[in-house]
């Protein structure tokens, strides 16, 4: 159970992760202080 729950998080957070950086290129990512920042945040929920 609890190793289900942890995968369950670990998809959720990269979806998020995916969705924001979706359609940007790196240089558009590293420029991009928000969208870097909410990605390291759910990085680290991980």
């Amino acid at each position: 159970m609890k190793n289900e729950m942890i995968i369950s998080k670990m998809l959720t957070y990269t979806k998020k992760i995916s969705t924001y950086t979706r359609d940007m290129t790196y240089k558009d990512f590293i420029e991009n202080e928000m969208v870097l920042e909410a990605c390291v945040f759910n990085l680290s929920q991980l």
